[in-house]
């Protein structure tokens, strides 16, 4: 084993890799950290990387083609939008993520948000700078209780809010493409068509992975079913709302308001519109970070790599499907320990 296996990283937002090292040198493996931009650099970087750690950079067909020796691409987190998994499966390439990425803290970043409209801190915070000391200095607010917490998708991070909100009283309703009786009863939800969601929202939570079917999801038509009283809220990918539709429904005062932690380009040009919308609350992808979500996702993402570097599978699996063209490629598992 020893130095013969060699894991990249294709690029990293945090130069601290003391967690990626205790992981992979169990395996006798070794770290050599890149911070990659376009394809020609990730391909310059991983062209004879046994694995490759992902975190932001794009890892297209082009990139897949590429890697010579690659056996794995582990993503740091849960969305694999952009890998092009399809590539990696035909080249015999595992890759794996981590589902239960920092589930407590985007969980709990979301209800902030509900609740930072519902509530409008910031701007009676405003008001409160520019000298205004009233209760109704920002309008007239109503309780949270008996508003509807609505979401676009129901996988474990809504489900985690809905444990989290259900003492405020909130109501839940949610789109689904998969809604079930047991889902309904476990979690105090009532699942309806998209359309009765969106006219019915008082805060609409989306909460979709970005693929070519979720692209713009939201758009002037959804929006155009919401109430003017609605608030909009997106912590899982800028892709899958039409943001010029969303900003003119902000400006128009088609809706009361948005928190967004996600953007369609991260960061955001200086001249998207929802930079200066006095209605929106922006943070900068950061729904999922705290000092303890950072160690585990990074622990968890290194195991991956260790575990197909060892002769095993990656747990969970992206695509499974790639098992009969990885052991044709590569061999069985149970002999890659020895390269």
């Amino acid at each position: 084993m020893g130095s013969q296996h060699t894991v990249v990283t294709s690029d990293y937002t945090s130069p601290e890799f003391r967690f990626y090292e205790e992981e992979i040198l169990r395996v006798g493996a070794r770290l050599a950290p890149a911070q990659c931009r376009t394809e020609d650099e990730l391909i310059e970087a991983a062209r004879t990387a046994d694995a490759l750690i992902h975190e932001y950079c794009p890892i297209t067909r082009r990139v897949v083609e590429n890697l010579e020796r690659c056996r794995v691409i582990s993503h740091h987190g849960i969305g694999v939008d952009k890998i092009d998994v399809a590539a990696a499966t035909e080249y015999g390439i595992c890759v794996a993520n981590v589902m239960d990425a920092s589930l407590d803290e985007t969980s709990d970043h979301l209800l902030g948000m509900v609740l930072t409209c519902g509530r409008r801190f910031l701007e009676f915070d405003r008001s409160v700078r520019e000298g205004k000391w009233h209760y109704q200095a920002c309008g007239r607010l109503h309780q949270m209780r008996g508003r509807v917490l609505a979401f676009v998708g129901f996988g474990r991070i809504p489900r985690l809010v809905c444990r989290k909100a259900a003492p405020l009283g909130v109501r839940f309703l949610a789109y689904a493409r998969h809604p079930s009786r047991a889902l309904a009863l476990d979690y105090g939800v009532e699942f309806a068509p998209l359309e009765e969601v969106l006219a019915r929202a008082d805060f609409l939570s989306i909460n979709l992975p970005f693929t070519p079917e979720t692209r713009r999801f939201i758009g002037a038509r959804e929006l155009g079913l919401m109430k003017p009283t609605a608030y909009l809220v997106n912590i899982s990918r800028g892709q899958v709302i039409d943001e010029v539709a969303l900003a003119i429904a902000l400006q128009e005062r088609r809706l009361a308001g948005a928190a967004l932690d996600v953007l369609e380009r991260e960061p955001p040009d200086p001249s998207n519109p929802l930079l200066g919308l006095p209605n929106v609350v922006l943070t900068p992808h950061c729904a999922w970070y705290s000092e303890e979500a950072k160690e585990d996702v990074e622990r968890k993402t290194a195991r991956q790599v260790a575990r197909v570097l060892a002769g095993g599978w990656p747990d969970p699996f992206v695509n499974p499907e790639v098992r009969d063209r990885y052991i044709r490629r590569w061999g069985d598992p149970s002999s890659l320990a020895s390269g």
